[in-house]
Order: structure tokens, then sequence, then C-alpha cells
């Protein structure tokens, strides 16, 4: 019976985030750097390692789902013409070396002001926009897995392959 409740609960919890689009940041910084997984697992008498290995799990599988779908919009590009291959490529070159820029900066990212942020995507939007145009591709093609968070260039509609 216990198991069973177990898996309802992590199972609703997990619905929940997904559905509510929270993150999970996949950084281990060693410490218990989310306080709520301790909570959570107190709260229900479950084991923290446990809850935290489960929420990773639904992490990475969402990332991947995500990533798959920024493929396939890309490749509806390439299909419709609106891109080459050899620009998809770069696209998805440049979007793995920014998810590693993202991760290996992230407790400096976190350390700064709102206006050190702020200045630093706009360092980095520029940056984006030159490497764009030195490569030929429109921004919108570079979204992102979610539409318009690619590279923070705030929440836009994204691009549309047919397009």
């Amino acid at each position: 019976m216990k198991n069973k409740f177990t898996a309802i609960t992590l199972s609703a919890l997990a619905v929940g985030l997904i559905i509510g689009g929270a993150g999970i940041v996949s950084a281990d910084t060693g410490d218990d750097s989310r306080p709520w997984f301790g909570r959570f697992a107190e709260k229900f008498n479950l084991d923290q390692a446990e809850v935290q290995s489960f929420m990773q799990e639904i992490h990475e599988e969402r990332m991947a789902e995500m990533q798959d779908r920024f493929g396939d919009r890309l490749d509806t590009a390439v299909e419709n013409g609106n891109l080459t291959e050899a620009q998809k490529n770069l696209i998805l070159e440049k979007h793995e070396e920014m998810r590693a820029e993202r991760q290996a900066n992230q407790e400096n990212w976190q350390g700064l002001s709102p206006e050190e942020r702020r200045e630093q995507a706009q360092e980095h939007r520029a940056e984006m926009q030159q490497w764009a145009k030195d490569n030929g591709i429109d921004l919108p093609f570079f979204a992102g897995p979610e539409g318009g968070r690619g590279f923070g260039m705030h929440r836009g509609p994204g691009f549309d392959p047919n397009q």
C-alpha cells in the first residue's frame, strides 16, 4: 500500500512539474540547493536521494523530447528550403556549445546582479546576432527547443519551418 501511495505521489508530482513548466537545474552542486526536495521527501517519508534521482530522470527525459522537437523543426526547415543542411548543422553545434557554456557558467550567472545579468544577456544577444549574420541564418531558426528561449531572446514565437 505504501509503495502504491509513493508511486502515485511521485507520478502526480512529476506530472504537475512538467505541466507547470517547472525547470530543474541539472548541475549537481553536491549540496541540497533545492530544499523543497528535502521537505517533500521528509513529508512523505521518502528517501531524498531517490526523489532527486527520480526528478533528474524526468528532467532528462523532457530535455531529450525538447531536443528532438528542435531537430525535427530544423529538418522541416531544410526540407522546405529555408535552411541548408550545413546551416542546420551549424545551429545544432552552436546550440550544444551554448548548452555546455550555460552549465559551466551557471554559478557565475547566479552571482550577478539583475543589471549585470541584463548586460550579459545584451552582449550575448549581440554576439548571436553577429554569428547568425555571419552564417546567413535568420535568428528565428535558432529559437531553441521551446520556441523563443533558445539563447536569451525572451519568449517569442520561435520559428515556423514552413515559412
